[in-house]
């Protein structure tokens, strides 16, 4: 057996730890594992200068230098499984402008722990108790800690007229069914799977800013060409959704928020809608940009 995993580290050398440089590209690395089992996750946002030392800790406490082949071996060995973790890494522009990388690790536990079989009840117990030092780990199928992605935006505050930093989810991972067509044309035989969506306070915020987008239009009527000068509010806006990673839950979402445009056109702009409307492209599955610590650092620069 030990020879067997020799050969894995000598010639089939694959470290557990992706780095991004885009936010889909992100977005699918964490669902890809969520989808081949990954259960728990810990996220978190350090200071450039930390980042790599943060890495190569995280590195030497969950052995996130391990093979493909390891990794199954840990995790179907039979008298002592163990868990196996993955790290993503992004450094996308809003990150790199803040000097701030974003970590996430995610778990995958062996089978007998996913589904219980009534020796260990807690899973963060179990993790707990095989690492020394260990940081909290949330359940991915937990609605109170669901997985989202974050983005710093200024926002004001009720007290004074002073424009802060503030944390909106964009993206929530989540279980949706999947729709009869899809099933039909993927071939797929589940009912429901792991998909990225638009937070529910990020789709109220979007919401508001296209009725402020169209009261700005209203405002420009009668200046110059004043239809495509009011279209030119209403398109920032849909520019921005219409840009969005796009996945299944997402690309439902960006519909159903586009659907009140047609009835906004009529109410402040007495007339129909002449933009046309779409929803995200799916994310396509493409070669890492990076696969290093400094290549990914340095891909802006």
């Amino acid at each position: 057996m030990y020879a067997i995993i020799f050969q894995c580290l000598r010639f089939n050398y694959v470290v557990m730890i992706y780095y991004c440089v885009k936010t889909d590209e992100f977005l699918q690395s964490v669902l890809d594992i969520v989808s081949r089992g990954g259960s728990h996750y810990l996220q978190l946002k350090v200071a450039q200068a930390k980042a790599e030392s943060t890495i190569q800790k995280f590195k030497n406490r969950y052995d996130l230098d391990i093979t493909a082949r390891v990794r199954s071996y840990r995790l179907h060995e039979q008298k002592e499984p163990q868990p196996v973790l993955d790290l993503v890494v992004l450094q996308n522009p809003a990150l790199c402008a803040n000097e701030q990388v974003l970590l996430c690790l995610i778990a995958t536990l062996p089978q007998h722990i996913r589904h219980g079989d009534g020796r260990l009840l807690d899973a963060n117990d179990w993790i707990a108790q095989i690492y020394a030092e260990k940081e909290h780990f949330f359940n991915v199928s937990d609605r109170k800690n669901r997985l989202c992605y974050s983005v710093t935006h200024p926002a004001k505050t009720d007290t004074a007229q002073k424009r802060i930093a503030s944390d909106l989810s964009v993206y929530e991972l989540v279980q949706l069914p999947y729709s009869k067509q899809e099933r039909k044309q993927a071939d797929i035989v589940k009912l429901e799977g792991w998909t990225w969506r638009l937070d529910k306070d990020y789709q109220k915020y979007k919401l508001l800013q296209l009725e402020t987008a169209f009261k700005d239009a209203q405002k420009a009527k009668g200046r110059g060409d004043g239809a495509a000068k009011q279209d030119s509010f209403i398109q920032s806006e849909l520019d921005i959704l219409q840009r969005m990673a796009g996945f299944r839950g997402v690309r439902d979402d960006v519909f159903k928020l586009q659907t009140p445009i047609l009835g906004l056109y009529r109410r402040y702009l007495n007339r129909p809608c002449q933009l046309e409307l779409k929803i995200p492209r799916y994310v396509m599955k493409r070669s890492r940009l990076c696969k290093t610590f400094d290549e990914m650092i340095g891909f802006r620069t």
